[in-house]
């Protein structure tokens, strides 16, 4: 990361703020963070909150799939696993939003 010495320090709670201001050297880690970047700037677009709880969550998502493959687990099967729970998730979310809207 590097200092920026034209511009003064800048401190944001945003998550996409952040993500947008992270490079890193090693073009797979940058990849990580632009896909970061990415799951910030959607979900702020979708829902204008939640930036840095979409991330933290990715990265959880990310760290636990990793350990699933390094323990002989089927990458595509832990894909399809996530993206069911998501789609759960989703619908959860979407009820509760009905009981109180």
């Amino acid at each position: 990361w590097e200092q920026r010495s034209w511009e003064p320090p800048r401190v944001s709670k945003d998550g996409v703020t952040v993500a947008k201001e992270v490079e890193l050297a090693d073009p797979f880690e940058d990849l990580g963070c632009a896909l970061l970047y990415h799951i910030a700037s959607n979900t702020n677009n979708t829902a204008g909150d939640g930036t840095t709880t979409a991330t933290i969550l990715a990265r959880a998502m990310f760290e636990h799939g990793m350990q699933a493959i390094a323990a002989g687990y089927n990458p595509m099967d832990i894909q399809r696993g996530m993206n069911a729970c998501v789609k759960q998730c989703m619908a959860f979310l979407q009820l509760i939003h009905e009981q109180f809207w």
